[in-house]
């Protein structure tokens, strides 16, 4: 990407199957290699683009007839300010991220027992609380920074945007979920499905990575170990997808755009949604240098312009 799309416009979106390396602490070298597809939207950094990543994860899931799925999410940077917030040290810091990382709760309370009385009341409850929408007021009512607020009401805004595509309900937030690698900085989420005790797919946004090859992108995206989903399918085939489509709409109509690209995904079309106020000659230029065959221009709720692109 920073290489070769560094000129190109954004946003990009990407997609990959792969055999992948690693070096796991266990000894299982059946582990070290793996078949790996993922998906990668760089170039947005508002919360539409998390949630239509996390939204693609359910869609593909549920394509493949997996229902008994959650997807857990938290929020790296809610961790942060709940850090600073309750003034804890920068060693005890590591040390708490370290610990739920690895999904270690008995050496991460051993950690929260250390701290004061009122400290740690606190911090075990907002660690400890799993669920719905529901629990953010919960969470709210526990902390007071602007900055650990604004990260609440960032899943709100996620939870809100989800809903339009109709997969909500699959989310659970939990507050201790954070991903081993350094670089992820905001939404983190991972994928439980009943009949694994495992996760096989998760992933996050990572804006601090980018900058480290010298372009300033934020990004996020998430990946799929291959082995674990063939685990749970039966004889379903991958379902063939045709006509490539641009919707545009207007921030305002958000709703109505996500539930017409979603109708239109159904009947088997891809389709790249652009909420933006972008006017329409600058919409059929984005279309036409994608290589978009059809473009559907919001103009309000009840309009929607269908424009062939390439041939005039």
């Amino acid at each position: 990407i920073a290489t070769k799309f560094n000129s190109s416009s954004l946003p990009l979106r990407f997609f990959y199957l792969d055999n992948v390396f690693r070096y796991p602490q266990e000894k299982e070298v059946s582990k070290r290699e793996i078949f790996q597809t993922g998906v990668e939207l760089v170039g947005e950094k508002s919360i539409r683009a998390d949630a239509e990543v996390i939204s693609l994860l359910a869609i593909l899931l549920e394509e493949l007839g997996l229902r008994d799925y959650r997807i857990i999410v938290g929020n790296t940077s809610f961790f942060k300010a709940i850090l600073r917030e309750f003034l804890i040290d920068e060693n005890i810091g590591a040390l708490l991220k370290h610990f739920l990382s690895l999904r270690d709760f008995v050496s991460f309370y051993g950690v929260l027992d250390e701290l004061p009385k009122d400290k740690r009341k606190k911090l075990r409850t907002i660690f400890s609380i799993i669920g719905g929408e529901e629990i953010l007021d919960e969470v709210l009512s526990l902390v007071e920074f602007e900055e650990s607020k604004k990260s609440l009401e960032e899943l709100r805004a996620l939870y809100r945007i989800t809903k339009y595509y109709g997969i909500a309900d699959s989310l659970e937030f939990d507050f201790s979920l954070l991903r081993d690698i350094e670089y992820y900085n905001g939404i983190v989420f991972e994928l439980f499905v009943e009949g694994i005790g495992y996760s096989f797919a998760g992933g996050g946004r990572y804006d601090n990575l980018l900058p480290k090859m010298g372009l300033n992108y934020p990004a996020t995206g998430f990946a799929l170990e291959m082995g674990g989903l063939l685990d749970l399918l039966d004889n379903s085939k991958f379902p063939h997808k045709r006509l490539v489509s641009l919707v545009v709409s207007p921030p305002k109509y958000e709703k109505y755009a996500i539930e017409f690209s979603q109708l239109k995904r159904k009947k088997g079309n891809i389709v790249e949604m652009k909420i933006s106020s972008m006017d329409k000659e600058t919409a059929v230029s984005y279309a036409r240098e994608r290589g978009i065959e059809f473009l559907y221009y919001f103009t309000n709720k009840d309009e929607i312009e269908k424009i062939k692109i390439g041939d005039g």
